[in-house]
């Protein structure tokens, strides 16, 4: 079951990240810093067939990459429930690697630029009650977040 939930918040971080990079302008200045054609993988456990996001990063946009594509940067959780606490907004990113629940492969600061990305994506994504216990800073929000859920979910990004 976590497997497949995993898969559906992975599919959804993705879709808010290309709406968050179209519309949000903190968003777009993170993700602006990763190389051009750089491919960011992000794996819910260590195992081949655990959920995984690929993105490449290609004309100022983010796109699906291959599965099975190289990741300049890789973030690879030790195990799925590691992976669900995250995800699921049970724990922050920032607690998952003072605990050593991922392991990072690739430029550390080149991946700092995705984690407040990603960050920001879930002050959008959480409810105000959650984003307390896992951010470090309220997000100031550009737009409402039943629209960056519809142009997620509708594929507007």
């Amino acid at each position: 079951m976590k497997r497949a939930i995993l898969a559906i918040i992975l599919q959804v971080l993705y879709r808010a990240l290309r709406v968050l990079n179209r519309y949000d302008g903190s968003v777009a200045a993170e993700l602006a810093q990763l190389p051009e054609g750089a491919c960011v993988r992000i794996r819910a456990g260590m195992t081949a067939d655990a959920p995984q996001l690929t993105m490449v990063r290609r004309g100022g946009g983010l796109h699906k990459g291959a599965a099975d594509q190289a990741a300049e940067i890789e973030i690879s959780f030790k195990s799925l429930s590691g992976a669900f606490r995250v995800f699921t907004g049970f724990e922050s990113i920032g607690q998952a690697y003072c605990e050593h629940r991922f392991v990072l492969s690739g430029n550390i600061n080149e991946t700092m630029c995705l984690v407040r990305a990603i960050e920001t994506a879930e002050g959008y994504l959480f409810p105000r009650v959650w984003n307390r216990r896992i951010l470090k800073r309220r997000v100031k929000k550009q737009l409402p977040t039943a629209a960056v859920y519809a142009l997620a979910l509708c594929g507007r990004g």
